[in-house]
């Protein structure tokens, strides 16, 4: 899971490269996982997901079943808008903790809620 100061560091980088943004006008807050600018720009912002809603759950899907580690056939992929929950059983938790990093590697994702229990049967 990323932290909130990486979070912050990586948004600030970004404007920081943004050619059209003075980065002294604007400041990055990371709370939780949720960035707030505040500030002003000489031109419109646009800020918007990478990828679509729709993607998300799909590309976690086949990052599960790409991973040797993960029974993906036993866990659900829910995702509202970018935020993830993952429900299921898996075996042990190293492969919940798997689970859990496969969705917030996927592009999009700002919350992963695990819900996975651990056990057999």
């Amino acid at each position: 899971m990323r932290s909130d100061t990486d979070i912050e560091r990586d948004v600030k980088a970004e404007l920081h490269f943004r050619p059209d943004i003075d980065e002294r006008d604007i400041a990055a807050k990371v709370n939780n996982a949720v960035v707030s600018l505040t500030g002003f720009t000489r031109t419109y912002l646009d800020i918007r997901p990478a990828v679509k809603a729709g993607e998300i759950s799909q590309r976690i899907e086949e990052a599960l079943r790409r991973s040797a580690q993960v029974d993906a056939g036993h866990i659900i992929v829910d995702t509202r808008g970018s935020a993830v929950t993952l429900r299921g059983r898996v075996r042990s938790w190293p492969e919940r903790e798997e689970a859990e990093q496969t969705a917030w590697s996927a592009p999009g994702v700002t919350r992963v809620d695990n819900e996975i229990t651990v056990g057999f049967g």
